[in-house]
């Protein structure tokens, strides 16, 4: 893995510990900032109507940041691949019981 790709996880993982900080716990604890902020956009509630806007205009190099972020959660493209099901389940037997 690229040093540039573990910085980018490296980041992600303190967007998302930023927000669970902010929420109190309330926010998802797998949700950057941004993704919140598109999300809350669209239920009309003000932290969304403050904060997209603002976020946005911040990355402004990157077109529809929040909408994308919030996109890019959805099919957790910052997730490594996942292991199918039954791999998973034999890795966690393996893990528990050897």
């Amino acid at each position: 893995m690229s040093w540039k790709r573990r910085l980018y996880h490296f980041a992600v993982a303190l967007d998302q510990f930023a927000w669970v900080i902010l929420t109190l716990g309330w926010g998802y604890p797998d949700e950057t900032i941004s993704s919140a902020a598109w999300r809350y956009e669209q239920k009309d509630h003000i932290f969304g109507v403050i904060a997209r806007p603002l976020i946005d205009l911040i990355f402004f190099w990157d077109k529809n940041h929040c909408q994308v972020s919030y996109e890019t959660e959805l099919m957790r493209r910052h997730s490594p691949e996942p292991l199918p099901l039954e791999a998973a389940r034999a890795k966690v037997k393996q893990e528990l019981y050897n």
